[in-house]
């Protein structure tokens, strides 16, 4: 390396730790943040003080694993289910109310010979009630 990348490289390393250290102390302070939600934090903070940083370096400097700062939490869709089979596990209710929802969905397919995951039936059977 020429001397002038080793004295950049020397100054980067100083300033990325002054900033290890600034982290350290608010850490000690007691900062309830974590997570995506630290890291984002002190990304805002030092582009307002004019630094580029990356995601990736500050989840390192904050010592937060980057694939929990990468992942975005995503919401499930519900199931859908069809009409005709939420109506016939209905009248089967109506028809055997003690029945849970294994039997519900077994009855099912021995009467009218369509099988029925018992997962889907346990799940018509909680928005019943």
């Amino acid at each position: 390396m020429e001397a002038v990348e080793q004295k950049d490289l020397k100054r980067h390393r100083e300033k990325s730790d002054q900033r290890v250290l600034q982290i350290e102390v608010l850490k000690s302070r007691g900062y309830c943040l974590r997570g995506r939600e630290l890291v984002l934090r002190w990304k805002t903070k030092l582009e307002a003080q004019g630094h580029k940083v990356s995601l990736r370096k500050v989840a390192e400097w904050v010592g937060v694993c980057w694939s929990t700062v990468n992942d975005k939490p995503r919401r499930r869709k519900p199931a859908g289910v069809d009409r005709q089979v939420e109506k016939a596990i209905y009248q089967l209710i109506q028809r055997y109310l003690r029945y849970g929802f294994g039997k519900i969905s077994v009855k099912r397919r021995r009467l009218m010979g369509v099988i029925v995951n018992k997962k889907k039936a346990h799940r018509i059977m909680a928005r019943q009630g």
